[in-house]
């Protein structure tokens, strides 16, 4: 399953490997037909070329963010050697991006291009405006990979528990855990059949509880949301047994409805254990002697 999620990962990484290189040298071409046309700079543009020249380094060493990164800083360099149509024409299009902005990354981006009617904002303005913009999308991106990872990860578990529930059913392990008192001996696959259905369980919960890409979060939020998930999916084969072992012990009947003592009911209570924790905590609380509000499971 390792070696799946690493081909994906290296996949994805590549296209964003070719984007990256693409755009570098799209825009090294355009600075070439700029400088013929004498269009658009009035400076030196020697620290533009040292930027771009690490931002090839960076695809050498398949560093995409830092080629990125390198290649936003040589763009936001412009603004020094910049024009003033030119720095006049960048400032309608920073008015405008801030709008896609919030917080105190638009207020201050409008601020630092307020100017008298007509004037160009300062270059320092305008660099420092671009740098917030371009802070706020790299943040977005690096929050867009977390979830991709996360997605990424949850289908590679999905698609391995369902090949390896088929395999169980193939071997006749799925009997032995419906049976309501399975042989000692057979035990084990049992528990191994309702581990298995718990991983599915937590894995569909999570997929139906991944942040999404319209959701306004921070980066730290989203990073605890991807270390949950993988928590999640570790507690739900573990809360899959507990339940399991519930049905087969003296205490089923006081906890659970009698359809769930026998057939592939007890598989779905499996799958619910996985999926939500409260039918686990149901089961501690009445081991515990506490009595819950409401009906039985």
């Amino acid at each position: 399953m390792n070696s799946v999620v690493f081909c994906l990962a290296r996949l994805v990484r590549r296209r964003r490997l070719q984007r990256l290189t693409a755009d570098v040298a799209a825009y090294e071409q355009e600075l070439v037909g700029r400088k013929q046309k004498d269009c658009g700079f009035t400076g030196d543009l020697s620290a533009i070329d040292a930027t771009l020249k690490r931002a090839h380094q960076c695809i050498a060493e398949t560093d995409v963010d830092g080629g990125w990164k390198c290649l936003q800083t040589a763009q936001r360099l412009e603004y020094f050697v910049g024009s003033p149509e030119h720095l006049k024409a960048a400032a309608v299009v920073l008015r405008n991006e801030a709008d896609k902005l919030r917080g105190w990354r638009k207020d201050s981006m409008v601020k630092l291009l307020t100017a008298e009617q007509g004037a160009v904002p300062h270059a320092q303005n305008m660099f420092q405006a671009a740098l917030l913009r371009d802070g706020f999308y790299n943040n977005e991106a690096y929050k867009d990979g977390l979830r991709r990872s996360s997605a990424l990860i949850l289908a590679t578990v999905l698609f391995a528990g369902l090949v390896a529930l088929f395999y169980l059913a193939r071997n006749e392990f799925l009997a032995v855990a419906i049976e309501q008192t399975p042989a000692d001996e057979d035990l084990w696959q049992a528990l191994l059949c309702v581990a298995v259905i718990g991983l599915l369980g937590a894995t569909v919960s999570a997929m139906t509880d991944m942040p999404t890409a319209t959701g306004s979060t921070r980066i730290p939020e989203t990073a605890l949301s991807f270390r949950a998930i993988l928590l999640r999916l570790m507690i739900g084969p573990a809360s899959a047994i507990i339940v399991y072992l519930a049905l087969q012990s003296s205490l089923a009947g006081k906890i659970f409805t009698a359809d769930a003592l026998s057939g592939y009911v007890i598989l779905i209570y499996a799958f619910a254990a996985g999926f939500t924790e409260r039918l686990v905590l149901r089961v501690i609380e009445s081991v515990a002697g506490k009595k819950e509000a409401g009906g039985t499971a």
